[in-house]
């Protein structure tokens, strides 16, 4: 689902993408497969740490695996997107 999303995306000339991965061989692997974008600007891969709560609040919409990134973009009004594919659990089990 990312790489649908992230095709979507690039074919947009006002859209600009932040990609946080979980760890440097994620990084090293979207680096590879996105190299074009990365270098031309429209897909960003920080780095260092980021300001998250900075990051959402400056996004026009924010595209997620789920958990607590979805969730505080939609506390601050965000549209937000989930990708998880997985099995989710319940919050509450009674």
């Amino acid at each position: 689902m990312l790489e649908a999303a992230l095709n979507f995306f690039m074919e947009r000339d006002d859209a600009r993408v932040v990609l946080l991965p979980r760890n440097s061989g994620k990084a090293a692997a979207l680096e590879k497969t996105w190299r074009t974008w990365i270098s031309s600007g429209k897909i960003l891969i920080p780095k260092q740490a980021v300001d998250g709560l900075n990051l959402l609040w400056s996004s026009d919409l924010v595209v997620s695996g789920g958990g607590t990134m979805n969730r505080e973009a939609a506390a601050l009004g965000v549209p937000v997107y989930s990708i998880f594919a997985g099995k989710s659990e319940p919050l509450i089990t009674i």
